[in-house]
């Protein structure tokens, strides 16, 4: 049987220009703690998750229209 974490509070995701910096950001000016970051042969993001409290949020780069930073 597979088991997998399933967060109490928010889960939702975030596309940015730079998610390395977002990441940062997020860490440095509203607490949250870095869960998980996988980057790629280019040392560019390629998935990461962060927790606030009970939520967590995947952090990563814009990839199609519907899924672009939030300028």
């Amino acid at each position: 049987m597979t088991s997998y974490y399933r967060p109490k509070g928010l889960s939702s995701a975030l596309s940015y220009l730079d998610p390395k910096r977002a990441l940062l950001f997020l860490e440095e000016e509203f607490g949250f703690e870095p869960l998980m970051v996988i980057v790629d042969e280019n040392d560019k993001v390629a998935h990461s998750e962060m927790s606030f409290g009970d939520s967590v949020v995947m952090v990563g780069s814009e990839w199609s229209e519907d899924h672009r930073s939030p300028k």
